[in-house]
């Protein structure tokens, strides 16, 4: 069969990829095959048998065997807030089989083979179209960046460990950066055995999560890197950039920033001014890469919170339809909540007192959330809520447990209509109201972060 393209040449395979940007398969192709609509791959499939004329096949090699492509095609969604785009999903790269994983290095597994250069196919998803009439916004060649080696090895490594400690069942995605060990939907929430423990555990398979994606996106669609070789070792430039004002009072810290601010999230703002972060300005792309999010929360002397901790928005239409693990084959690709929680967690800590002076800096401490507690209160806390919006019953929203979690307006007390629409949505019985957000409880993260080290602090841990 002549194909349209070199398939011995990456610039002929890219070249013709190019071709799609701007277009969909629908407007390239006279025919687009049909695929079932349960299957989340029907893009990719389409894309690989219908324009690249590739057969359906289960080769353990890249897809375009003579220039060693393998062609993956990812959806993008747009945020509701910002309008930017982020990753749909992650991307499954093989299942992990935890008899063989010990002693073994990442260049072992198939990222570094049938991954080794990946054609990117970015397109962005929209539930009202079908997939021939999804727009292709980003074609482009990807190898695993020099930069991101380092950490993507010890990811590995400390997935390996938890193998070799016999707890390849406490697994989380927040364990590591870049890569994960991800549970998926239908046949792969199976529990099969793990060496050194009689504990069984969920199957799992190696991917890059879909915050690590997203970071791909944004660099490739600049059309250069725009990594800071600065953030390449996230925890430790922070505690870098904040150690110089470990155990100094907010007036002590706003006079050697040159900046002073009112505002209630003020120490927020001072810690985004140490970190070197312009007002309004985004957080270095390391951040978002990893999958890490950034909270400051001051704490009085005994230890408690102020207040909750908001990190989550969501729209109303996806916590309904959505399911804590889906059941379906392909469903664990997808980005639910259940992965949003898994974030890793960056907390900078101050501490108040009565002097006047402010809020003193603690340091820091890095946490994510344990497998017991994910699939235990967290999931009771979800079902709890997603139950209470299906039945549009606010009442029980607001007695909600919140264990662990709990939805509650961001920003605002009560459940009240928004003018703005983009802060608005709907509940099944019609009625509008602002849009919700998924809150930590403030209880629940004082009693974790007892128990985690600090990352960098002033001398004044408890």
């Amino acid at each position: 069969m002549q194909l349209p393209y070199d398939d011995s040449s990456e610039a002929s395979v890219l070249s013709y990829g190019k071709l799609l940007e701007g277009k969909t398969l629908s407007g390239v192709l006279t025919e687009v095959k049909e695929y079932s609509t349960a299957n989340k791959g029907d893009f990719g499939g389409a894309v690989e048998e219908s324009y690249f004329r590739i057969p359906n096949n289960s080769r353990s090699g890249p897809d375009i065997e003579k220039s060693g492509i393998e062609i993956k095609s990812t959806g993008l969604k747009q945020l509701v807030k910002s309008k930017e785009f982020v990753a749909k999903e992650r991307l499954v790269i093989s299942t992990l089989n935890f008899g063989k994983m010990i002693g073994t290095t990442i260049y072992e597994s198939a990222l570094f083979g049938k991954f080794k250069k990946v054609l990117f196919i970015f397109y962005i998803y929209d539930k009202l179209k079908k997939y021939p009439d999804y727009k292709i916004d980003l074609v482009s060649l990807w190898s695993v960046p020099a930069v991101d080696i380092p950490v993507i090895e010890n990811d590995w490594k400390i997935l390996v460990k938890y193998v070799e400690d016999g707890r390849a069942h406490e697994i989380t995605s927040g364990a590591t950066k870049y890569i994960e060990a991800c549970r998926g939907g239908g046949k792969h929430t199976a529990l099969v055995a793990q060496p050194r423990s009689e504990t069984r555990a969920r199957m799992r398979r190696l991917a890059l999560k879909n915050s690590y994606l997203t970071g791909v996106y944004r660099q490739l669609k600049e059309g250069h890197s725009v990594f800071r070789s600065e953030w390449s070792e996230l925890e430790k430039a922070v505690a870098d950039k904040i150690s110089p004002y470990l155990g100094m009072y907010e007036d002590q810290i706003s006079t050697v920033l040159g900046y002073q601010s009112k505002a209630k999230d003020r120490c927020s703002r001072y810690v985004r001014k140490m970190l070197g972060i312009l007002p309004g300005g985004s957080l270095p792309l390391e951040f978002e890469k990893s999958g890490t999010i950034l909270k400051t929360i001051r704490v009085n002397s005994k230890g408690k919170l102020h207040e909750n901790i908001s990190f989550a928005q969501v729209s109303l239409d996806e916590l309904i339809n959505q399911s804590w693990i889906p059941d379906d084959e392909s469903g664990g690709d997808y980005v639910t909540f259940r992965d949003t929680v898994q974030s890793r967690f960056l907390f900078v800590i101050f501490e108040d007192n009565k002097d006047g002076k402010g809020a003193r800096l603690l340091g820091a401490k890095l946490w994510t959330i344990g497998a017991n507690d994910l699939d235990g209160q967290c999931e009771k806390d979800w079902n709890y809520a997603s139950e209470a919006i299906k039945s549009s019953n606010l009442k029980a929203l607001c007695k909600g447990t919140g264990h662990i979690i709990f939805l509650n307006t961001k920003g605002t007390k009560g459940h009240s209509n928004s003018s703005k629409k983009s802060d608005a949505d709907t509940l099944p019985n019609g009625q509008e109201i602002t849009r919700l957000a998924f809150w930590l409880s403030g209880n629940y993260i004082r009693e974790q972060l007892s128990h985690v080290d600090w990352l960098i602090h002033a001398g004044l841990a408890r």
